[in-house]
């Protein structure tokens, strides 16, 4: 029997001007491509960086629909050899956009490739070159620091995203449940929006959660109760945290008493890996201002531990 599937409704925004937030790279990002297409020349190579869940892919996408152009994507992880980097530019074409996101795991024996690429127009490989028309790479990292310097300088363009306000969440989520056919009212958007951890990402899944506990408890909408539930059946706090993040503070506080731990140690007592910490939970827990990063460790503040004695 032949089954048909509804396709996913798309929420992310097409155009510069439908993207919510971000203030700063927004404007850098509109001159520049203001200027570009004035000069019908590509737009300088790219890096997005941030948290994770802020937007990189999305303004990715935006950027080659306002360029109208074509987006080729990739991820660090499946360029691990020389013949990947020469395979990805056997792809690209005059005017091109090539978005690698993660690019901070390509490993540095290979960034040389990118930057002849990048600067020159070709690759050289084994005494054989592969001439690249222009093009602009789009690079996407939740850790600019791990990419090595000659490649950060080779991106003319550096936007870093930030947390989303209050505010800016309540735009995303009211758009997101009007492309989702649901209604979301104010109260229900306010209760999603305070435990969203700023992350328009998390913020959306919340929303999709919360469709079905509409669905499933026989409600209309998303209210305040219907979000209250969602947020209770995802063991979600007032806080915005994860049973991950209570874990995370609870050997913090609990079992090395507020004393400095090293994120390898961390990582060992929680059962995750080192990395993942470092890109999912840190960056939240930091600007929550519950946890410190020292050189020594990473250290429970004086909010941490009141909250871990309420709990």
């Amino acid at each position: 029997m032949l089954r048909l599937f509804k396709r996913k409704k798309n929420i992310r925004p097409m155009m510069l001007q439908d993207f919510t937030g971000q203030y700063n790279a927004k404007t850098l990002l509109n001159m520049a491509i203001n200027g570009a297409k004035s000069r019908k020349d590509v737009l300088d190579h790219t890096i997005i960086y941030g948290p994770p869940g802020l937007g990189k892919t999305t303004l990715a996408g935006i950027i080659a629909n306002e360029m109208n152009t074509k987006l080729i994507t990739s991820i660090g992880t499946s360029l691990q050899k020389q013949s990947d980097i020469v395979d990805l530019f056997e792809d690209i074409y005059r005017d091109d956009i090539l978005f690698i996101d993660e690019i901070h795991r390509i490993p540095a024996r290979l960034e040389e490739l990118l930057y002849t690429a990048m600067e020159d127009g070709y690759i050289e490989l084994g005494g054989c070159r592969l001439d690249i028309p222009r093009f602009t790479l789009i690079g996407a990292t939740t850790r600019l620091g791990d990419l090595s310097e000659p490649l950060r300088d080779r991106f003319g363009i550096q936007l870093k995203l930030e947390l989303y306000s209050q505010d800016e969440l309540i735009q995303i989520a009211l758009r997101t449940a009007s492309v989702l056919g649901v209604t979301l009212t104010h109260g229900g958007a306010s209760v999603l929006v305070s435990r969203a951890r700023g992350t328009p990402r998390i913020l959306n899944s919340f929303i999709r959660r919360a469709m079905d506990v509409v669905h499933a408890s026989g409600h209309s909408d998303i209210d305040e109760t219907v979000a209250l539930a969602t947020l209770d059946m995802l063991e979600i706090d007032e806080l915005g945290l994860y049973r991950m993040d209570r874990k995370i503070l609870d050997i913090l506080v609990n079992d090395y008493n507020g004393n400095p731990v090293g994120i390898n140690t961390l990582a060992v007592n929680v059962g995750e890996e080192a990395k993942t910490i470092q890109e999912v939970y840190e960056p939240y827990l930091i600007a929550s201002k519950l946890i410190q990063p020292t050189g020594r460790g990473r250290v429970a503040t004086q909010r941490a531990i009141n909250y871990m004695r309420r709990v």
